[in-house]
This record gives C-alpha cells, sequence and structure tokens, in this order.
C-alpha cells in the first residue's frame, strides 16, 4: 500500500506541479533558464499539500472500484492497517514539504538572485553618517537628540545593525534563520518586521496543511464516501484552507493578530471540516 500511495503522490504532483509552470512559466521566460529552474522547488513546495490528498483519495478509490478495500475488511484487516501505510507516505511528504519550504525552496531563489539587495530600509548607513527613508522616499539625516525617530540608544551597536539590515534581502529567497534575525533586527531598528514575519510563519503553515488535508482524505476513505463526495470534500477543505490563511496573513501584516494563527487558524477550520460529517 505504502509503494501504491507513493507511486500515485508521485504522479499526481508531477501534473499539477506540470500546470503550475505551465501557467507561471511564460510570464517569466524573458529571465532565462535559471530563474525558471531555480522556482520549481517553491512550485513543488506549493503544490504536494494538495497532491498528498488527492494521492490517498485516488488510491483507495481505485482499490475500492474493483472491490480491494471490501475483500481486506471482510478478512478482519482493520482500518488503521489498510490506511496506515498510506499515512506513513502522507507523513514522509509531509517532512519534504517541510523541508522545501523552510530550506530548499528559499535557498533555490536565493541562489538565483545572485544576493540581490531587496527594499531598502527605514534606517540606512551612508559614509558613516545615519539616515532616515521616509514613507515619502525622502532621506533625512538622523542627529542625536532630534530624530526624525528615535534611534536605539547605543549608537555603535544601532551602525553595527543598520549595516546587517541594508542586506535585507527579499523574504521569498531569505533562509529561516536570516528571516528571524531580519524581523528582530528591524523591529529593533524601527522598520516594519511583518514581511519576514509572515513569510516564515507561512513556510510553517504549508506543511501543517498538508497534514491537515490529508486528515479530510482520511476521513473521507474510512466513512467509505463516494468519489464525487470525497472530492467535494477535499475541494472544500482547500478552499477554506485558502480562505482562512489568506485572512491570517492580512491580519499578521496589519499588526492585528500573533504570527501563530498563519499555520493555526487554516489548520483548524480544515480540522473541524474533517471531524464534521461534511467530510
Amino acid at each position: 500500500m505504502l509503494a501504491r500511495y507513493l507511486a500515485h503522490l508521485v504522479l499526481v504532483t508531477g501534473i499539477l506541479a506540470g500546470l503550475y509552470l505551465a501557467v507561471d512559466t511564460p510570464e517569466r521566460l524573458g529571465g532565462g533558464l535559471s530563474p525558471l529552474v531555480s522556482r520549481i522547488p517553491l512550485v513543488v513546495s506549493h503544490v504536494l499539500p494538495v497532491a498528498a490528498a488527492v494521492a490517498l483519495l485516488s488510491c483507495f478509490h481505485g482499490l475500492g472500484a474493483h472491490g480491494a478495500v471490501d475483500l481486506m475488511r471482510a478478512s478482519g484487516i482493520p482500518w488503521r492497517r489498510i490506511v496506515g501505510p498510506a499515512l506513513l507516505g502522507g507523513a514522509l511528504a509531509a517532512g519534504i514539504e517541510a523541508g522545501l519550504a523552510v530550506a530548499w525552496a528559499p535557498a533555490a531563489l536565493g541562489a538565483a538572485a545572485g544576493g540581490d539587495a531587496g527594499r531598502r530600509p527605514a534606517w540606512i548607513l551612508e559614509r558613516g553618517d545615519v539616515f532616515h527613508v521616509g514613507e515619502d522616499g525622502a532621506t533625512r539625516a538622523w542627529r542625536p537628540g532630534v530624530g526624525p525617530l528615535d534611534p536605539p540608544p547605543d549608537p555603535d551597536v544601532a551602525r553595527r545593525d543598520l549595516d546587517d539590515l541594508a542586506l535585507r534581502a527579499d523574504p521569498a529567497a531569505a533562509s529561516a534563520a536570516d528571516l528571524a534575525r531580519t524581523a528582530d533586527l528591524a523591529g529593533r531598528l524601527g522598520h516594519d518586521p511583518r514581511p519576514e514575519t509572515a513569510e516564515l510563519w507561512t513556510r510553517i503553515a504549508l506543511p501543517v496543511a498538508l497534514a491537515a488535508l490529508l486528515a479530510v482524505g482520511a476521513s473521507s476513505v474510512r466513512r467509505r464516501r463516494t468519489t464525487a463526495r470525497s472530492a467535494a470534500s477535499l475541494v472544500l477543505a482547500i478552499f477554506l484552507g485558502w480562505i482562512c490563511l489568506a485572512l491570517a496573513i492580512q491580519l499578521v501584516s496589519n499588526g492585528a493578530a500573533p504570527p501563530w494563527i498563519i499555520p493555526a487558524m487554516p489548520a483548524a477550520a480544515v480540522g473541524i471540516l474533517a471531524l464534521s460529517p461534511l467530510s
């Protein structure tokens, strides 16, 4: 059963990734081949949660169509032994998803970007002097006790931190460790840390989403739902999880909620769906 599930998983992931790339690639053709190749880990990380659940349903509904599931149940094989190997494959997919989302996809994007600097920070250093860049783009020199914003108390530490913050990269291409460090630096220096915070917790949300969608699929298999009803439950779970994820990211970006709700909110919504009669 494990081998069957993994075969379905590879096939479904390949189909979904191919469709994703077919839509995403044409607008990026002008940048050469390297940026396109560097996006493959990111694409796989985006489609793998859905692919894991679809593979579970296709695996067991294919067996059910030939009476194999009924035969196993009639032989006294419990559900945990029937579904367990496939869920073990799902756990493996969740581990791969975590590696892709947290480390491999950002590393590939960062390598393709070649270390390009990201957005200009609010505080910058130029020729040893500290300047502040306002929302209107105007640059104003900072003088102790004058502003335009209250600086960190230790000027020497501030200069070192500002020098580090000047290398701030695009959050999508930064490692998880760099996201946490940059968010801390930005918060201490009067800049907005929420882009890095939201990106970091969104990466954590992807393997959580995979586990939640697998729960919906396993619930449909356990309840012997029809193929159409199982597909409808999965589509509803994907839609509900996506809406909750977008809402959570918006709340965190606006400073209205703590960052941990980014994975928690969609996972709770999809988990409730998995336990409800709708799945």
